[in-house]
């Protein structure tokens, strides 16, 4: 009888620990990933570069330029970047990106 008790006390114990388990995870998944139904106000500061940044998106996807790409030798690593010529210029710039390759 002492043995049936012990594993009633168990069981409940064990259910108890799962139900405030799941009640204590649904809680954080729904305050980590709660919808916003609101798109917060961007800052005086940063909006007055909108419009300069977006002139030069607009120009970059406009403007003539290569693009040029290497790997390593294993294939593992890509290096991506853009060539712009300019006209009566001897300087350069580079932007360029390194990146995992995904295979």
């Amino acid at each position: 009888m002492q043995q049936a008790k012990k594993r009633r006390l168990l069981a409940s114990v064990a259910a108890g620990t799962l139900g405030l388990s799941y009640l204590t995870a649904e809680y954080l998944f729904n305050f980590a990933f709660k919808r916003v139904d609101y798109v917060p106000e961007t800052s005086a500061d940063k909006q007055k570069y909108a419009a300069q940044y977006w002139r030069y998106v607009d120009w970059f996807k406009k403007v003539e330029k290569e693009h040029w790409t290497w790997s390593t030798d294993d294939g593992d690593d890509q290096m991506s970047a853009y060539f712009i010529p300019a006209d009566d210029s001897t300087k350069a710039v580079i932007i360029s990106v390194k990146s995992k390759m995904l295979v």
